[in-house]
């Protein structure tokens, strides 16, 4: 991942935690069974509540700093609850839909929309999970092929 990619990544889990959505660590500290975990990829084994983020599929223009990258919320629920996972994915809809400035570091958000909303199952666990992915528009830092 290029440095401002990391940095929208990382901001959007901050943001996302400071939205009431879940609990962002960029330590390794455990999160509490009772939390609901923002994480990077894959969804931990614990705790049930959990949301994955990954970034994928950029188009960037040609010569200005500007890029649109889709970004995956891989959502998962408690246990035997499939409402669960919907009151998660619901939170992060309504942080993040129409959000139309957010400054990320080196990755300035000029504005956010959700594509997609899937069901994609339950886990041995019984806990059910969705992918929600959404569109960021974004300015990135110039580059000697993207100069003002």
């Amino acid at each position: 991942m290029s440095d401002w990619e990391s940095d929208l990544v990382q901001g959007i889990a901050q943001y996302l935690e400071d939205q009431g959505v879940g609990s962002y660590r960029s330590d390794d500290t455990a999160y509490a069974t009772d939390e609901t975990a923002i994480v990077f990829g894959e969804l931990p084994s614990a705790p049930d509540r959990a949301i994955g983020l990954s970034l994928y599929s950029s188009t960037d223009h040609p010569v200005q700093n500007l890029s649109s990258v889709r970004l995956q919320l891989m959502c998962r629920g408690n246990a035997n609850d499939n409402l669960d996972v919907g009151a998660i994915a619901t939170a992060a809809f309504a942080a993040l839909q129409g959000v139309t400035s957010l400054d990320l570091g080196t990755a300035h958000v000029i504005q956010i929309g959700r594509v997609s909303a899937v069901p994609t199952g339950v886990d041995g666990n019984r806990r059910y999970t969705r992918a929600d992915n959404y569109q960021l528009d974004v300015n990135t830092p110039y580059s000697a092929g993207r100069t003002p």
